[in-house]
């Protein structure tokens, strides 16, 4: 039995992005910080911060924020999930995520839905076939005017990528810094990587 669930996970791992992870196994989310991003136990109690790969949500206090939240607390919150890693740099894992062996990626489900953006600065992280993927369901749900892009959206018409959004915030809080007022609201803005995980916790 262990022997056929090695052999599930390796082609698996091949099968979805047309490459091998560093690691697959399983973890708990025991938080959603906002939508790709995540805290997670796994199965040996060690916890951490997970990140999704090329898949970015709108911040919490930009449009969408909160809908792409409640989205992945919708689908992983709680749950024992399925993390193909891509990259690890301390307790901070880069990795793809399923609900279930033989699902469709968060990724996926948050484009498709229109709750994220696809980064494109992250696609060498991809292979070429979920590059094409990626790039295909994002496309479509602005085509099909879902989540973000819905009809009557503030979002559709001025729509911020998150990268662009958190810039402006940095800028912002660059300006308070200067004028000796600083916000404390945007003090967890940071690159993607970071998001708005509370100052404290960075660098853990």
């Amino acid at each position: 039995m262990k022997t056929l669930l090695y052999f599930y996970i390796l082609v698996s791992a091949f099968s979805n992005t047309g490459f091998a992870y560093s690691k697959t196994y399983e973890a708990k989310i025991t938080e959603v910080l906002k939508g790709d991003t995540f805290v997670f136990t796994d199965r040996n109690g060690n916890a951490g911060y997970l990140y999704l790969v090329a898949v970015d949500c709108p911040e919490l206090n930009q449009e969408g924020g909160l809908n792409s939240k409640q989205f992945s607390e919708s689908k992983i919150l709680g749950k024992t999930v399925v993390v193909d890693e891509v990259e690890r740099e301390g307790n901070k894992v880069y990795a793809f995520v399923r609900a279930a062996f033989g699902e469709r990626d968060l990724g996926s489900q948050l484009l498709m839905s229109g709750n994220a953006w696809y980064d494109e600065d992250e696609a060498d992280r991809l292979s070429v076939s979920k590059k094409s993927s990626y790039s295909v369901l994002f496309d479509a749900a602005r085509a099909k005017k879902v989540g973000i892009w819905r009809s009557g959206s503030f979002m559709r018409f001025n729509a911020v990528n998150p990268k662009s959004f958190r810039a402006l915030e940095r800028d912002k809080l660059d300006q308070q810094r200067v004028n000796g007022a600083e916000d404390p609201k945007y003090s967890g803005f940071g690159r993607r990587r970071h998001h708005q995980i509370p100052a404290s916790l960075i660098g853990e």
